[in-house]
């Protein structure tokens, strides 16, 4: 890669930077916070997990500072094999807004979903799409979900509020947030975030989603557009509450189901808590987590004894 020497500001701060940042310095969102900080990661295992993340060809995100605005920007990018204690970079350039010669570098970030690795980082050279930035010999190892992070694809959205109505698609999803990337503006002209908005998904004509949400994360301002918004428990009851409930009963061996999850490439395997000739219920553990209240599941296996379906 050929390099190109990038001027980087010289007051204590950025210098700081260098040795060990604070993950304070993120502003949307709140990404970071010390309550989430758990452990610190060496060199050695942050190079084993870019070079991984090379093998699988993963992605990491480098996140800019203005040297004028002190605006941040989040950039995907695809690492290449890193060599001693510097790492080449691809930008992505969906995400690249294009002109970064007055940004720097000041952190490299991996997410998998439950984790956040945040590693102070410094330029080396610059060329168009091409960089090259330093490996830090420590970096945060941020533990901030209790529940995993699931990327979407293929998923449309519809966002709704009063007489709004702004298309967009699901990108990513938790139990407690659906990430939306509009897609065709990202100005709402009179969205309200105080309110609440009706969201609509669906995959190849097939509703998968219906609910009222509230947005609790709003970066259209950002390269990658995405609002996050939180599912109400206040749903809906799609049928009336019976007088008499039925029966609910503990079979022995239990059933269990497994499905399709009609927001991620995955299938699903719980076991069914108690069962009626109404439904059933199941239990589901804090990490594994995948159900939302009005999330629609096409089709369900109902498995007894690990034979019959």
């Amino acid at each position: 890669m050929k390099e190109i020497d990038i001027k980087t500001t010289g007051d204590s701060a950025r210098d700081n930077l260098s040795q060990f940042a604070s993950p304070r310095i993120f502003k949307h969102g709140q990404l970071f916070d010390e309550r989430g900080i758990e452990r610190f990661l060496s060199q050695k295992k942050l190079i084993n997990k870019l070079n991984h993340i090379n093998f699988i060809d993963g992605h990491i995100f480098i996140l800019f500072n203005g040297e004028i605005t002190n605006e941040q920007i989040i950039v995907k990018a695809y690492p290449q094999p890193c060599v001693k204690d510097e790492l080449a970079c691809l930008l992505d350039t969906e995400t690249n807004p294009g002109d970064l010669d007055k940004c720097n570098p000041a952190y490299l970030m991996i997410e998998d979903g439950y984790n956040t690795i945040l590693a102070a980082t410094e330029i080396i050279g610059k060329d168009n799409n091409q960089i090259k930035i330093t490996i830090p010999e420590k970096c945060y190892f941020i533990t901030k979900r209790r529940t995993k992070r699931y990327h979407c694809a293929d998923i449309n959205c519809k966002v709704i509020q009063g007489d709004i109505h702004v298309p967009g698609m699901l990108i990513d999803f938790t139990p407690r947030g659906l990430g939306i990337k509009l897609t065709g503006t990202r100005k709402m002209k009179g969205f309200d975030e105080k309110k609440s908005v009706l969201i609509n998904l669906s995959k190849n004509g097939v509703k998968l989603f219906s609910g009222i949400c509230k947005c609790i994360r709003n970066d259209v301002d950002l390269p990658d557009g995405r609002i996050v918004f939180v599912p109400l428990n206040d749903q809906m009851a799609l049928f009336p509450k019976r007088e008499q409930r039925n029966p609910r009963q503990h079979i022995v061996p239990s059933f269990s189901m497994t499905f399709k999850h009609p927001f991620f490439k995955g299938t699903v395997e719980r076991d069914i808590f108690d069962i009626s000739p109404a439904g059933f219920s199941i239990k589901d553990k804090i990490d594994e987590e995948t159900l939302l209240p009005g999330m629609i599941i096409p089709e369900i296996t109902l498995i007894y004894a690990g034979i019959l379906k």
